[in-house]
């Protein structure tokens, strides 16, 4: 067993200490948030220290920082310039707060760069990667299979697993089903090609086995956006006939791993046909035959109408569900539902910073994505094979902001920057910087 965590966890001795502390930090991310952005933060500062790296060498770099001038500017404008009448008695100090959940990531993106060059750099974060969600399965078994429900705390209630007790969905140590969801699925694509690269048969089994429970749980979350996350990652990964291998094998392995043994140890009394993903599949029948009555489609339709009021500047950072409130919106069957965002990525930014913001920060994000499934897909690079993960887990993340945002969770917010950055490498990457030996930074 020590030669298996050996392997999978491989030594970082011979890597710099921002690229250690870079690593330590995402081990840490799901599972103690806190910790896990301090080892960040420190690999951020000591890459920016690396007066060698260029960190502003394209125009989609300088866009970011534009984008960041923006932000900055249309809150200035909201808090002292041009308050809304309707924002008058809101709380500016918020408006101020939200910003940490944009500039920072931003930065971040610039300096998580230094540690995702190359191929060797990629794959020891995929690995810390898996290893960090392990304590993420675990959270999700005892809730399931052991009905320990939290919340549970630690450093005074700056590590949280909250646990929920709720009767049908789990939610591990997130907040919420959603936010499990897609944690799980934006690791997926790097749990596969993991064990697709892997040689030993110890350690294939175990990331069989951590693949299994990371489909299955990520089924007991009942999310569609996960459900579809699962489909994206499929196709994105294999053809069509090792699709249909995989699902297969997956299944059994389901019964094999989590059905079977608590059955036979007589931990909880489970029907195998009572199997996680009809829940899931309910969830998509919509009860009202009116599509423009569904509830996501009229946060858009009221969002867009708030979005016209302030096209240029928009409302200001976290003041959604007030002005929601304000507004007095209703949902069919006309009861008020208390919405904490818009439940669209796009329109977001579009409500909190204006259009311009919105659509020059979409472009960038979308043309960085785009250029690199070109060369990971089509034009095929050197190092194709490991980009289709980074590739895959960043179109789970961005078809997922198209019906809801679980951005705002530092995990999953911390976690889509790194991506970012690995795609954004990827498209620069050459034979010579794909076997490039890490940099002691």
């Amino acid at each position: 067993m020590k030669k298996i965590l050996t392997k999978y966890i491989k030594s970082v001795e011979n890597i710099g200490l921002g690229n250690q502390l870079f690593l330590i930090g995402v081990f840490f991310l799901p599972s103690a948030l806190p910790i896990g952005a301090l080892f960040l933060l420190i690999s951020v500062f000591i890459a920016f220290q690396n007066k060698k790296q260029i960190f502003i060498n394209d125009v989609w770099d300088k866009l970011f920082i534009v984008c960041m001038i923006f932000i900055l500017i249309s809150t200035l404008y909201i808090c002292f310039l041009n308050t809304p009448n309707e924002l008058v008695d809101f709380n500016k100090s918020i408006v101020w707060l939200n910003l940490f959940n944009w500039l920072p990531i931003i930065i971040f993106y610039f300096g998580f760069k230094n540690y995702l060059v190359n191929r060797e750099q990629k794959v020891l974060f995929e690995n810390y990667l898996i290893s960090g969600t392990v304590p993420v399965i675990f959270s999700c078994f005892i809730q399931k299979f052991f009905n320990l429900y939290g919340p549970f705390e630690t450093l005074f209630g700056s590590i949280v697993w909250f646990n929920r007790e709720t009767p049908g969905p789990i939610s591990g140590l997130f907040n919420n089903p959603n936010y499990l969801g897609l944690w799980l699925t934006l690791c997926l694509p790097f749990s596969i090609m993991r064990l697709k690269d892997e040689k030993i048969l110890t350690n294939k089994i175990l990331l069989l086995l951590i693949n299994i429970l990371i489909l299955y749980f990520t089924l007991e979350t009942h999310s569609r956006n996960a459900l579809i996350g699962i489909v994206i990652t499929f196709l994105f990964i294999f053809n069509l006939r090792k699709v249909i291998i995989f699902s297969l094998f997956s299944i059994l392995g389901i019964f094999l791993f989590v059905y079977l043994p608590p059955i036979l140890l007589d931990i909880q009394t489970i029907s195998f046909f009572d199997f996680p993903s009809s829940s899931v599949v309910e969830r998509f029948k919509n009860n009202d035959t009116n599509f423009l009555n569904y509830p996501r489609i009229l946060i858009f339709k009221r969002t867009i109408s708030l979005i016209l009021e302030r096209p240029f500047w928009g409302w200001g950072g976290a003041t959604f569900p007030y002005l929601y409130s304000q507004k007095q919106f209703y949902l069919i069957p006309f009861r008020f539902v208390d919405y904490q965002h818009t439940h669209n990525l796009i329109l977001e930014l579009a409500y909190n910073f204006g259009i311009p913001l919105s659509f020059l920060y979409t472009f960038n994000v979308s043309t960085i994505f785009l250029t690199s499934l070109k060369k990971t897909f089509i034009l095929k690079n050197y190092s194709y094979l490991h980009n289709k993960p980074w590739v895959a887990a960043f179109a789970v993340f961005l078809f997922a902001h198209m019906y809801d945002i679980t951005y705002y969770d530092g995990k999953i917010s911390l976690l889509s920057c790194i991506l970012l950055a690995g795609i954004k490498n990827s498209i620069n990457e050459t034979q010579t910087t794909s076997n490039l030996i890490i940099k002691k930074n």
